[in-house]
């Protein structure tokens, strides 16, 4: 069987029905299910030579079937790229990577990560950031062979790899932001860690600043996100929020936050403790665990846990606690204590007894 041959008269059909067909829609499913069915057969293919080269037996019928399921897969994947490059509109990218491909591609990034990683700490790479974003990579170059990947988010993390490698010099522009970071910003980088990192260089400039000026900075930097280019075809996770909104939202609620805060210090004595109303006989500790399991069981739902954990530390008291440190409050609250853990773990006990006298 000449493998060559057979794909070229695949690739012709392929050709033929696609000036034939009457429809859009039509068009799109068949080139689809040529290429889920060239993923799988090349799976089959793919697991089968491992079975092969794995055995016990060893003779040259074996050696010229494994032969032949190389220069198929050849073939196949031949194909997937004439599919890819000719019918680019209708390749669907949600589709899992094939296994052979997936492999090999797995190896290419084992090899080039190091490499990559000791030029971008060659030109001054963020070692805070390398870390956040090398960790997708080596998460795929390590992956088990049944993870499911797909084209889509291959195509992104060798946008990403290649784009922060082509351009890895650390300087600020006047956005105040370094260059790697405005690139990922640009790829729309949607990670939680992320975020959070972008949030942290905002913040650092401003932690010895007075409310005021906080407000000020933060307005400032929500400015500078805004003239920043925002990619609309790419994203690390296309079902969440993109940077851009999740940064800018986040910002706006610390603004809104930090405009309470500095009205409160223009009351009177009198009033700013009326507004701390709230006295609750728990330690700061034990509240940060109620907290931690309400939100963590979705009783509350917040967007921003810093900001909840801000407006919550402004109108509560304890016996110890007159004023609760919003620092103090967050650590508890990512760090939670055995013996408070164990002491609210009893309290709810006592409110369920209480619950069932009701």
């Amino acid at each position: 069987m000449d493998t060559k041959q057979e794909a070229a008269h695949i690739k012709q059909y392929m050709l033929e029905k696609a000036f034939t067909a009457k429809k859009r829609k039509e068009l799109e499913v068949f080139v689809q299910n040529y290429q889920a069915n060239c993923i799988e057969i090349a799976d089959k293919l793919c697991l089968h030579s491992y079975e092969i080269a794995n055995s016990t037996l060893n003779n040259i019928a074996l050696k010229e079937l494994l032969g032949f399921y190389d220069a198929v897969l050849i073939e196949i994947d031949e194909l997937l790229q004439f599919i890819e490059k000719r019918f680019n509109t209708y390749f669907d990218t949600n589709q899992r990577l094939p296994l052979y491909y997936f492999l090999r591609i797995k190896h290419y990034f084992h090899q080039q990560l190091s490499s990559i990683e000791l030029k971008l700490e060659k030109n001054g790479f963020d070692e805070t950031l390398k870390k956040l974003v090398f960790k997708y990579f080596t998460t795929f170059a390590l992956a088990e062979p049944d993870t499911a990947y797909t084209f889509k988010q291959l195509i992104y993390l060798r946008t990403v790899l290649c784009t922060l490698e082509n351009n890895a010099d650390n300087h600020l522009n006047d956005s105040g932001f370094s260059h790697p970071i405005r690139i990922l910003f640009s790829l729309d980088f949607n990670c939680d860690a992320f975020i959070d990192y972008l949030m942290e260089c905002i913040h650092k400039p401003l932690s010895e600043k007075d409310v005021q000026n906080k407000i000020q900075g933060l307005l400032v930097a929500k400015k500078s996100l805004q003239k920043l280019p925002q990619s609309s075809t790419v994203s690390l996770y296309p079902e969440k929020p993109p940077v851009a909104k999740k940064l800018l939202t986040l910002i706006d609620e610390e603004v809104l936050f930090l405009q309470y805060e500095l009205s409160i210090t223009h009351k009177s004595p009198v009033a700013e403790k009326a507004v701390k109303a709230f006295h609750l006989n728990l330690s700061v500790s034990q509240i940060a665990v109620l907290l931690r399991i309400f939100v963590d069981s979705g009783i509350i739902k917040t967007a921003n846990q810093s900001f909840f954990l801000k407006t919550i530390a402004a109108f509560i008291q304890t016996d110890t606690s007159p004023l609760i440190s919003a620092d103090s409050l967050r650590n508890k609250y990512y760090s939670p204590e055995k013996s408070s853990a164990l002491t609210v773990k009893d309290m709810l006990f006592a409110l369920i007894r209480q619950i069932n006298k009701l």
